[in-house]
């Protein structure tokens, strides 16, 4: 078989498989929020809390190892190059905004540019919002409420089926929100306007994270405005307020733009965040978008259904229940619309997108827990009834174990890799960087062809092409056809050293219409210049992988398989 016929025979075969009621104090004022500063006294909550928090972080321990995935292999690599001093935007793109990239930059310098290291970071991450939640909460309701909305979240956050074990930005969302809300609890106690803006600031922050966390700069918005006393000029606190709350949330979004116009990214950084995100996030059918929804959903509540009730509960309670403020009553329903609207753009509702609505999910449950631990009390006389919130998370993280131990109890970090993302080569994709890495020299470029971006960072190598993700180019959006060319003259231009083509279904999502001109050109472009020198064929009882000599004239047995070709000499 001649070096393009079978490249083209594998185009062929790749074508064919085809989230009590607080004890108010007397001076509480009706109509805001009695949010008050900790007392430095004895805290058992937080004891508690502080025990869960090593709980969470011992189930996340055991998950280090786990394979990155491509959103994290984009955060990664996005995180590279900005510790190499390449700002985001120039050589990768990508529509999400850069927040969780310099995120990733931060864990990798301190922990190391490795998926170990990564996640490493995000236990950290993890840990800190947990507390941060904890002394918001209380603030505004109790240090019970507060215990299990952090604690709750926590649990609910490590879990399998919001691919917690994962390092999306989501996490980096609650992190800031959880800052801001804390921010907006000391200006109550203190009067100083600069907490304003500080919480401004995070929620500015939190944003840009992942674009979703607009729905918490409202809620933080909400909470401001709702704790202001109703008393004459009123109209111009609302507009002082407001504007220096305003201030502080535009103030990272403007930093941003100028960093990036005076680094002559801005251009890129538009296009890819603004222009072709909006088609992106127009792209999902009510239909569709209900299918993914009643396909994800079930599994996370089913884990977590105590707390999940709870939840339920929580609502109606705080609505009929008159011992609440009509500001607490504002602050639970509000964070748990705002949270819910958090999962619902695009209708994509991605597993891990469930994870902004969980702190929500906690403090409703922690109100439910809160009047049935008092109710009991009341009723049977009984001091140790006041724990009965520990005594129903214990029981909840008992039934997530008993269901399923193998991802809570000595995991295989493999066999859940590949149960989250049966398809997918993320596995390999380990083997395939330290393969790249020792067949070329530092400094050498390398080019994918599909979504695959965690192999730059194993493999140490720069792209060739900012397309780290080849996903856009073929849906169905008016930019599809200039990003292949695009992406064509780029490799063309920088001629890289290696190129990896994934005949992975996962890795490409081609919606039916869409151009293939990209696949046209490779298969020319690649028997032209390179030779093959890997195979990686991903069989369902297992992947085998071959390596120089051994590849040549291997022909794939399974439907979804990679490629790897070097360029030849001369």
């Amino acid at each position: 078989m001649l070096p393009q016929d079978r490249v083209h025979y594998y185009f062929d075969l790749f074508k064919m498989s085809g989230k009590q009621q607080s004890q108010t104090s007397k001076k509480q004022v009706k109509g805001t929020l009695d949010i008050k500063l900790p007392q430095k006294e004895s805290d058992i909550w937080l004891l508690f809390l502080t025990i869960g928090i090593i709980v969470v972080s011992m189930i996340r321990f055991q998950l280090l190892k786990i394979p990155l995935e491509r959103d994290e292999g984009e955060y990664a690599y996005m995180g590279k190059l900005i510790l190499e001093g390449v700002p985001p935007y120039v050589k990768a793109y990508n529509m999400k905004l850069p927040g969780t990239y310099y995120m990733y930059a931060l864990l990798m310098s301190i922990f190391g540019k490795t998926n170990t290291g990564i996640h490493t970071g995000l236990i950290v991450i993890n840990a800190c919002t947990m507390f941060l939640f904890y002394y918001a909460i209380k603030n505004v309701f109790n240090k019970r409420i507060a215990f299990v909305t952090a604690l709750g979240y926590g649990l609910m956050a490590a879990g399998p089926y919001t691919l917690g074990f994962a390092a999306h930005a989501t996490h980096f969302v609650n992190f800031f929100a959880a800052l801001g809300l804390l921010f907006i609890a000391r200006h109550k106690s203190s009067g100083k306007w600069y907490y304003i803006l500080l919480s401004g600031l995070m929620m500015g922050m939190s944003f840009l994270m992942k674009q979703q966390a607009v729905f918490f700069i409202l809620f933080g918005a909400t909470v401001l405005l709702f704790n202001l006393p109703k008393e004459k000029g009123l109209v111009g606190k609302v507009v002082n307020t407001g504007g220096i709350f305003a201030a502080g949330v535009f103030a990272p979004y403007i930093l941003n733009l100028l960093i990036l116009i005076a680094l002559g990214a801005f251009d890129k950084f538009w296009f890819w965040t603004y222009e072709y995100a909006s088609k992106y996030a127009a792209g999902g059918s009510l239909s569709n978008g209900l299918a993914i929804y009643m396909s994800f959903f079930p599994p996370i509540f089913n884990e977590y259904f105590i707390i999940w009730l709870g939840a339920i509960a929580g609502i109606v309670i705080v609505v009929i229940n008159k011992a609440y403020t009509r500001s607490q009553k504002i602050f639970a329903i509000g964070f748990g619309l705002f949270s819910y609207a958090t999962v619902f753009p695009g209708l994509y509702f991605r597993q891990h997108y469930f994870i902004t609505l969980l702190p929500a999910i906690g403090l409703l449950a922690g109100i439910a827990f809160d009047v049935m631990s008092n109710w009991l009390t009341g009723r049977f006389k009984s001091g140790l009834l006041k724990y009965i919130p520990v005594i129903l998370i214990i029981i909840s993280v008992s039934n997530a174990i008993a269901k399923n131990k193998t991802y809570y109890v000595n995991p295989d970090v493999n066999q859940i890799c590949n149960a989250a993302y049966n398809g997918n080569p993320f596995i390999e994709a380990i083997a395939i960087g330290k393969f790249i890495k020792s067949t070329t020299k530092e400094g050498d470029k390398i080019a994918i062809l599909g979504s695959e971006p965690e192999i730059f960072l194993y493999a140490d190598r720069q792209s060739a092409t900012g397309y780290i993700y080849t996903y856009g180019m073929v849906e169905k959006q008016p930019y599809n056809l200039k990003m292949q060319e695009e992406m064509i003259s780029e490799i063309e231009q920088e001629k890289p050293v290696m190129l990896m083509c994934a005949y992975v279904n996962y890795s490409w999502l081609q919606q039916a219409g869409t151009p293939d001109s990209i696949f046209r050109w490779f298969a020319d472009y690649s028997a032209k210049n390179y030779n093959v020198v890997g195979m990686v064929d991903m069989l369902p009882q297992g992947t085998n992988y071959y390596w120089n000599q051994d590849a040549i004239g291997v022909k794939p047995q399974a439907q979804n398989f990679i490629v790897l070709f070097k360029r030849k000499e001369g």
